[in-house]
């Protein structure tokens, strides 16, 4: 007999629930399609083809008394050689975009050994962020889709692709879609299954002799 208070509910967008979707080395699949629906969404990024998921810890920390980066999910495309930073948050701050980008530049400084210096061989790391809640605020910050890169301030020419950051606000979608403003292209369908699935709950019984 499985009593009421012996059911756990999980969220889909917990930790263990959203890594179990998108970070299982076996099925890659859900991976690589929510990589590329993002990065495709403003015409600029690569496509993905051979997802890897990697260890979530910062390779450096040994070796440092910094502090050390924990992903959600590293991942590396062989395909291109990109990594890519994987992260759903429940609950933001004022200071994410700050955490966002010290776990872009961690993933970026761990691809030289010590003792290296052939920067040649440094690979662009893509951060990508699923945002239950709001980062961005004011009128010029009404859109749900946020890419950041590293541009010249006056003619916005791009210096490479090498840091690259997107931040996906699911509450923000959902407005405009109550608001009937979405095109419904590649990522909106794909955030609009996120959204559904992050509003679902699984209920796991444990199992009884």
């Amino acid at each position: 007999m499985v009593y009421e208070s012996e059911i756990t509910v999980i969220h889909l967008y917990n930790d263990v629930a959203f890594k179990w979707i998108f970070g299982r080395e076996k099925e890659s699949r859900p991976l690589t399609k929510l990589l590329n629906a993002v990065v495709s969404h403003d015409g600029l990024g690569p496509c993905f083809s051979q997802i890897e998921i990697k260890n979530p810890y910062d390779e450096s920390q040994p070796l440092s008394k910094q502090k050390q980066g924990i992903l959600d999910i590293r991942a590396k495309d062989k395909s291109t050689g990109i990594w890519i930073d994987l992260e759903m948050e429940a609950s933001a701050f004022t200071y994410y975009p700050n955490r966002s980008l010290y776990y872009l530049a961690g993933m970026y400084r761990d691809q030289l050994p010590k003792g290296k210096d052939n920067y040649y061989d440094l690979r662009p790391c893509f951060g990508i962020h699923l945002m239950m809640s709001d980062i961005f605020f004011g009128e010029e910050c009404t859109d749900w889709f946020h890419h950041f890169g590293l541009l010249n301030h006056k003619t916005h020419k791009q210096l490479n692709n090498h840091l690259e950051l997107y931040y996906v606000e699911l509450k923000k979608f959902k407005n405009e879609v109550e608001k009937k403003k979405i095109k419904w292209g590649e990522l909106d369908r794909t955030v609009e299954r996120l959204y559904r699935k992050t509003s679902e709950s699984l209920q796991v019984s444990p199992r009884v002799p």
